[in-house]
C-alpha cells in the first residue's frame, strides 16, 4: 500500500527525520525537530509525528523523545 501524500511542511520534517536516522541510526528528539522547524511548541511536533504515523511514514514504538522510525524510503 502506498502512503498518503504529505504536505510540504510534513515532507520537510520527514526528510529531516529520514536523513538523521540514516546518518546516526537514531531519530532526532522532539526538541531538535522543534528547533529545526522553528516551532514554539513540542505539542505541534507531536501532532505532526502522529500524522506521519497515520499516513504510514513513521512507526512510533513508544511516546518518548526518539521512539519513532521512518518507514518510507526517499
Amino acid at each position: 500500500m502506498k502512503p498518503i501524500p504529505l504536505t510540504p511542511v510534513q515532507l520537510h520534517m520527514y526528510k529531516e527525520i529520514y536523513r538523521r536516522y540514516n546518518e546516526n541510526k537514531i531519530s532526532p528528539t522532539v526538541r531538535e525537530l522543534q528547533d529545526f522547524l522553528n516551532y514554539n511548541s513540542t505539542g505541534s511536533i507531536w501532532n505532526m509525528l502522529r500524522v506521519l504515523k497515520f499516513k504510514g511514514y513513521l512507526q512510533i514504538t513508544d511516546y518518548k523523545a526518539r521512539a519513532y522510525v521512518p518507514l518510507v524510503d526517499l
